[in-house]
């Protein structure tokens, strides 16, 4: 049974920026989109929740025919946010910060993954936070079973009425008293997310279950201000502190444009949401 860490073993994240370590050729392509202000290489961005506020930042997902690969854009200014490539039948899911059409996309270069194990998932950055400064060969991505976290779910198969819905609890990194956000490394003596004790440097974050219609004989959840269709993709999920508050919905949606909306707010951030999302795949 692994202890819960103290505060005091938590990575703390400053002010520094990621070294990165990059082929000579992909140096120049990053400088001269770096001029453009198209570069992405790092997750920082989308791994900082919004600014509190009291509505959901509202966002759409597209989906290709396959179910192979999906897009996340914000819905106020139709911007890019994320792509994901789903491996299926490797339970396997890559997030990255460019578009297969950007000149930086690397098919081999995912900036965070997710691997989805039975009942569980669990998304991971591919270079850590805290391992950046040190030597590559030394880095948690190289001698700990995972990498630095950044997420973890639970999902279950619940009967609700007459009923069965399927749910998930998702796990976070907390912060620290100064607001830094934790790091979850292993090397910094952290257990994986899975056996993280609430309250001690990581948020829980619990699912709202539809409720069962006896009139309709059916389950029924309200999306706020969305027209959902029914999925067993759907699921929302509360805030770990206000009682009731939604922090994030995702849902199926008939639009020529998209097919899933996904809105979220903090504590969640874009990547977590995405990722939360995206480990529906193996809902039936």
């Amino acid at each position: 049974r692994t202890s819960s860490p103290s505060l005091a073993m938590l990575a703390v994240v400053t002010s520094w920026r990621p070294r990165l370590t990059l082929p000579t050729s992909r140096a120049f392509d990053v400088a001269d989109e770096l001029e453009g202000g198209l570069a992405r290489e790092s997750m920082l961005t989308e791994l900082e929740p919004s600014p509190p506020s009291p509505g959901l930042q509202r966002g759409y997902v597209t989906a290709s025919q396959d179910g192979s690969q999906y897009t996340l854009y914000t819905e106020a200014t139709d911007s890019f946010v994320l792509h994901a490539t789903v491996t299926k039948d490797q339970g396997r899911v890559d997030i990255f910060t460019y578009r297969p059409a950007d000149l930086l996309f690397d098919i081999d270069r995912p900036a965070a993954s997710m691997y989805l194990n039975g009942d569980q998932w669990t998304a991971v950055l591919n270079q850590c936070e805290h391992c950046v400064v040190g030597s590559p060969a030394s880095s948690c991505s190289q001698t700990s079973a995972h990498s630095q976290q950044i997420a973890h779910g639970l999902h279950r198969l619940e009967a609700v009425g007459k009923g069965k819905v399927n749910s998930m609890n998702v796990t976070i990194p907390g912060r620290m008293n100064d607001g830094s956000r934790v790091v979850w490394c292993p090397r910094r003596g952290l257990p994986s997310l899975s056996h993280a004790t609430e309250g001690r440097g990581v948020v829980k974050i619990p699912t709202r279950l539809p409720e069962w219609s006896e009139r309709r004989q059916t389950l029924e959840l309200e999306y706020k201000g969305r027209m959902v269709h029914s999925s067993a993709r759907n699921f929302q999920l509360l805030s770990p502190t206000q009682s009731g508050e939604l922090i994030c919905q995702f849902g199926r949606v008939k639009d020529p444009k998209f097919h899933y909306i996904l809105d979220f707010k903090a504590p969640l951030s874009s990547v977590q949401a995405f990722a939360a999302a995206l480990s529906t795949v193996v809902w039936q």
